[in-house]
């Protein structure tokens, strides 16, 4: 199953045979330190305290659903490990941006699209945003995003923002004015990337229509908060089958299955929160 924006989507969609003739560019930002504070400090050690129960955004602590605690993802580092590993078997130059690095600012400066973005951190979606004097679109637009680095600090610091006025909150607005036209394929391993606000007549605004209006021909996300892990392997999964030339439908598919079959064989049985939660949006080919 593929998810559009519009009908008028389908009119753009053609099957495409396209060969590796060229050297391709990768955009990794992955495993921020969202306790990182402008000028190099940080409250707290990034690596500390993570329990089991860490590998799922927590919820919100104070009813507003983008103020944290933003704790460290365990596996995220195997998945940018992984995910490099896949892209250097092709003709793919890959830039990564972690820790201090994965910013509002690297994406904001990106030289250029890349014709890959892989974005893995904490997403949210602000359910009871309370905005009453915006309209509902700009209201799921303001109240959905990713937390890079910084996001804890700064969130609750007496300054805000740095001296460009990034808070370590990407919200899907923000998103919308990336520069992102000829990017095949953004990646979102981050909670709920792929749940908006629904709007009649205009569809599901969120990240999931930021990342299409600023240019990205499919968007690769997930519906619900889900463990890391599972969600590392399947999307390790989704690279190896869609790197080897399978449409980017087909190869969620088959990632879905083999990530499904293994939860079933080594535990008797799998919650589709482990393996069902991940969606495509937009050019399945």
């Amino acid at each position: 199953i593929s998810y559009l924006s519009t009908g008028r989507d389908l009119l753009s969609f053609t099957l495409s045979d396209e060969p590796w003739e060229e050297r391709r560019a990768a955009v990794i930002v992955a495993d921020p330190d969202f306790d990182w504070r402008p000028g190099g400090t940080r409250v707290s050690s990034r690596r500390a305290n993570i329990s089991a129960a860490g590998r799922v955004l927590p919820l919100p602590i104070d009813g507003s659903c983008a103020t944290g605690p933003f704790i460290p993802l365990p596996y995220s580092g195997k998945e940018i490990s992984g995910v490099t590993d896949l892209l250097g078997q092709h003709p793919v130059t890959v830039t990564t941006c972690i820790d201090t690095a994965a910013s509002e600012r690297s994406l904001k400066q990106l030289p250029e699209p890349p014709w890959l973005l892989h974005l893995a951190t904490h997403g949210f979606y602000c359910r009871d945003s309370t905005m009453p004097h915006v309209s509902s679109m700009l209201r799921a637009l303001l109240g959905s995003g990713l937390a890079l680095a910084g996001a804890n600090t700064r969130r609750s610091s007496a300054s805000a923002s740095d001296s460009l006025g990034e808070d370590g909150i990407l919200t899907a607005l923000e998103v919308s004015a990336l520069n992102l036209l000829g990017t095949e394929l953004t990646v979102l391993s981050a909670c709920e990337s792929g749940i908006g606000t629904i709007v009649d007549g205009e569809g599901v605004f969120g990240l999931r229509r930021a990342f299409h209006h600023a240019g990205s021909r499919s968007v690769l996300m997930n519906l619900w908060r889900a463990p890391d892990r599972p969600s590392a392997q399947l999307i390790l999964r989704f690279y190896e089958h869609w790197l080897s030339g399978l449409g980017k439908r087909d190869a969620l598919r088959a990632a879905t299955l083999e990530t499904l079959n293994e939860l079933r064989a080594t535990r008797g049985t799998a919650h589709p929160m482990l393996w069902g939660g991940f969606i495509l949006a937009g050019d399945p080919n």
